[in-house]
């Protein structure tokens, strides 16, 4: 398999996207998905971590292609020597999160643990951000109080080099009426707002124990999304509401459970939600293999896919060390995909975004 084949995205790959997105626009329907995942945003904010990035060159892995070695993996583990985990798969944030949840009754949801560990870690990161000294005294104040999404926008993270736009920024200004995302934060909607548009913010799959309490984001079936007011759809719950944050391992589980009752309910599973994962293509952003949420995800997308219209999983290129076993592994996922109807590109996911906004605006769809 060429490097260029592994690293690089067919431009065919963007052409039949644009076109797709083209006849969205003109139809004023959904051809094109974006499935967004929670380490997308994470990872783009911690890589100015230089604990983070020192022990991943320590690794001599580069830092954002490995499978296992990767900053969200190094922040999960963190956050396991922190919680005292017991065991040596402290890179996974379902495998610690369970732990909390079987071993601490008594403090509060291995969500809000999460949540405090990311915020206190971007604040402690964000002490030596030469101008930011004052606001980050402030902010430590109202941490208990404040969400993520907040304090990364009140301390301008993620940072991008003067001639790169925010990739998220770019997915938010092409002319989709519908975004999914597995993120517990309100990035997304936040990038969206930044443009211009009016997006409605819609938590799906509740279990028992999610929906109580909920007042906000419920499912809207009578809501129209269109490309000014499209909608964002959250499937693993929101910040604002921890005790329904799809964390821990028998979290998903639960939710895998619950997934046919659901699909079946138009309650908590609106018409365009149905219709994204049934008749659009569906571009997956920032997921791994090895991660519980991709796992998850992935079967629900297999459950609710009636007309197997082709998607394109995105995922980041392994540096196994070994040619051999490397090549073996990606002839694997390869053919693990296409066996779903999925084409795999190995290619980092920023740069993906940038190569499909750069397709449309050449296309004229968009402007630069």
């Amino acid at each position: 398999m060429a490097d260029e084949e592994i690293n690089g995205s067919n431009s065919e790959d963007f052409q039949y996207l644009v076109d797709l997105i083209r006849e969205g626009k003109k139809e004023g329907q959904n051809k094109v998905t974006p499935i967004i995942s929670n380490a997308f945003r994470v990872e783009q904010i911690f890589r100015e971590d230089d604990s983070i990035v020192d022990s991943l060159q320590g690794d001599r892995i580069p830092a954002f292609y490995d499978e296992v070695h990767t900053i969200d993996h190094q922040l999960a583990k963190m956050w396991a020597t922190l919680t005292k985990y017991p065991m040596s798969d402290g890179h996974s944030w379902a495998r610690v999160a369970q732990y909390l949840q079987v071993d601490r009754k008594k403090v509060p949801v291995p969500g809000t643990e999460y949540l405090r560990f990311l915020k206190r870690r971007l604040l402690a990161m964000a002490r030596s951000k030469k101008g930011y000294e004052e606001k980050v005294r402030q902010l430590e104040g109202w941490v208990d109080e404040l969400s993520f999404s907040h304090i990364a926008t009140d301390l301008d993270y993620p940072t991008f080099q003067a001639d790169r736009e925010d990739p998220l920024l770019l997915l938010a200004k092409l002319p989709l009426p519908v975004y999914i995302t597995t993120s517990y934060s309100d990035f997304l909607e936040r990038a969206l707002l930044k443009t211009g548009k009016r997006p409605s913010t819609q938590i799906c799959f509740f279990t028992e124990k999610s929906r109580k309490g909920i007042t906000n984001y419920l499912p809207d079936s009578n809501y129209l999304p269109d490309i000014t007011r499209p909608v964002v759809y959250h499937l693993f719950g929101m910040e604002e509401y921890r005790p329904g944050m799809v964390l821990s391992e028998d979290d998903y589980l639960d939710f895998l459970m619950r997934v046919d009752a659901i699909i079946g309910s138009q309650k908590d599973y609106p018409t365009d939600l149905s219709l994204a994962f049934s008749d659009s293509s569906l571009l997956l952003l920032g997921y791994r293999m090895r991660d519980w949420d991709f796992r998850t995800l992935f079967r629900l997308i297999l459950k609710a896919r009636q007309q197997q219209q082709p998607g394109i999983a995105i995922q980041f290129k392994p540096s196994l060390g070994q040619k051999d076993y490397e090549t073996s592994a990606f002839s694997y996922l390869q053919r693990y995909f296409e066996n779903q109807k999925f084409e795999i590109r190995w290619s980092n996911t920023d740069k993906f975004i940038h190569d499909l906004w750069d397709a449309c605006v050449k296309s004229r769809i968009v402007s630069a």
